[in-house]
């Protein structure tokens, strides 16, 4: 059975989506992922300190960009300074090396320009909105940080005061966050690793601090970063990388996250079939043609295929397990919304080659 013409999906090069609200006001934004043309370094097996120290070092890095008026106002690039600060985390084996590195982030921004510094822009509420929704107790462990470090991260939280700034600011009508500032980079599909490595500390970093769902989302936000990390870190190849990019970015188990780009189009195939599908006990049945079907009931008929008929194998694999290699990646926010996403992707593939 022949693949027709490619299916209804969109292919938005390199762009993540996720759901941000404030207000109880409710628009998905967006953010572009990170994809930078550095040469690809051989991945290397992460040790539990080196995922202790990279987790926290996300977490300070995310925590500034939104907070200390150096950052926000851009007059450094903080992008290239995780980057450039990265080496020295990853080497870092003790809790003294780790804080030396945070110590030289940190007297960096305490020489940087701050004439024109605004913090993070919130809503019109009593108290600032990351304030509400973050969990800032990390800052005071003392089994990562050390009492110098700890002083002048809570100095930057004490005096934070939401306002405008370059990063985040209101979308018209709807008073969610723009997020769309971040800057883009297009160049290649598997960056180095600490550009990887970027990535992540963005995508957790934005929905620690505006993503108002992360108490019913089933698991740690913290538990996913340290899960996440290494995995980014070891990803051997570009698919690996960004499946595992599309695990982390479902943990929030809301329909609006997700990530395409040309790569992972390619991998899954522009050609679909074209037959809806429905999973009903535990079974792949088809109800019909989809739009996109010319004449749908004598097309399915000049196929030999009817409503109802199970869709038992899909290229000789079992369908449940191909469902099964599909149900991590997809975005969803329940299991029916999981599944309809997998019935949209699972007759997918290259155009004009035989299912």
């Amino acid at each position: 059975m022949a693949r027709d013409s490619p299916g209804p999906f969109l292919h938005v090069p390199y762009r993540l989506h996720f759901p941000g609200r404030f207000s109880m006001k409710y628009l998905f934004v967006l953010l572009t992922l990170v994809l930078v043309s550095c040469g690809a370094d051989a991945p290397e097996k992460t040790s539990d300190i080196q995922t202790k120290h990279l987790s926290a070092y996300c977490k300070v890095w995310g925590f500034l960009k939104y907070h200390h008026p150096a950052v926000t106002n851009r007059n450094l690039d903080w992008d290239e300074t995780f980057v450039q600060f990265y080496p020295n985390v990853r080497k870092a084996t003790t809790k003294d090396a780790f804080n030396d590195v945070l110590g030289d982030m940190l007297e960096r921004l305490a020489k940087a320009d701050t004439s024109e510094a605004r913090t993070m822009w919130a809503p019109e509420l009593g108290t600032p909105t990351s304030i509400q929704i973050a969990d800032f107790a990390w800052i005071e462990d003392g089994n990562t940080f050390t009492d110098d470090v700890t002083k002048k991260l809570v100095a930057v939280k004490t005096a934070f005061k939401p306002q405008y700034n370059e990063y985040i600011s209101p979308m018209d009508y709807v008073a969610n966050p723009d997020l769309s500032s971040d800057t883009a980079y297009y160049a290649t599909s598997y960056p180095s690793e600490p550009v990887r490595v970027l990535a992540v500390a963005r995508y957790w970093n934005l929905i620690n601090y505006f993503f108002a769902y992360k108490d019913v989302i089933g698991s740690s936000w913290d538990t996913v970063l340290t899960t996440y990390l290494p995995r980014v870190v070891e990803a051997p190849d570009t698919l690996s990388y960004l499946l595992t990019m599309a695990e982390f970015c479902r943990k929030i188990n809301d329909a609006h996250a997700f990530i395409e780009n040309e790569y992972l189009v390619d991998h899954f195939g522009t050609g679909d079939l074209n037959l809806d599908l429905a999973y009903i006990d535990g079974k792949t049945v088809v109800r019909g043609g989809t739009r996109f079907m010319t004449n749908p009931d004598s097309t399915l008929a000049a196929l030999g295929i009817r409503k109802g008929d199970i869709v038992m194998a899909i290229n000789g694999k079992p369908t449940e397990e191909v469902r099964k290699r599909l149900l991590p990646i997809v975005p969803g926010s329940n299991d029916a919304s999981y599944h309809r996403e997998v019935n949209r992707r699972l007759l997918r593939g290259k155009p004009h080659t035989t299912l």
